[in-house]
């Protein structure tokens, strides 16, 4: 998630994001996990989180939003 936002200067990340970006079909259900370091605040719409994950993105004056 990290290098898709840095590499595309993206804030939010959300379904169509990760579909558009080839990280998950339409039928897809997403869990972000809290996997690697997050360095800046993004804000992120996903079906599931790790409680690692919603923690680093919070951390960070993110958000972690459940579809």
């Amino acid at each position: 998630m990290q290098l898709l936002a840095e590499g595309n200067s993206l804030t939010v990340i959300d379904f169509q994001t990760l579909q558009d970006a080839g990280f998950a079909g339409k039928n897809d259900r997403v869990k972000i996990l809290g996997k690697g370091e997050l360095k800046l605040k993004i804000n992120v719409t996903a079906h599931a989180f790790s409680k690692s994950a919603k923690e680093a993105i919070e951390k960070l004056a993110g958000t972690a939003e459940t579809l």
